[in-house]
């Protein structure tokens, strides 16, 4: 039940630990493995002033 589906599931607020239902100010979804194919200026700036970095996902 991992994949997209699960990151979906998560930042929309259908999960059972829904991340978008937390009241933030906003919410960024940065997707590492795009990261080489995308400037670095485009999303460091944007990585660098965050306040809080959630990680979901993977095989804990």
């Amino acid at each position: 039940m991992g994949g997209p589906g699960s990151a979906w599931r998560f930042i929309t607020g259908r999960a059972a630990t829904p991340i978008g239902e937390l009241g933030w100010k906003s919410l960024g979804v940065l997707e590492l493995t795009a990261l080489p194919s995308i400037d670095e200026d485009q999303w460091v700036p944007l990585v660098q002033a965050t306040d809080a970095l959630l990680v979901q996902g993977g095989d804990a």
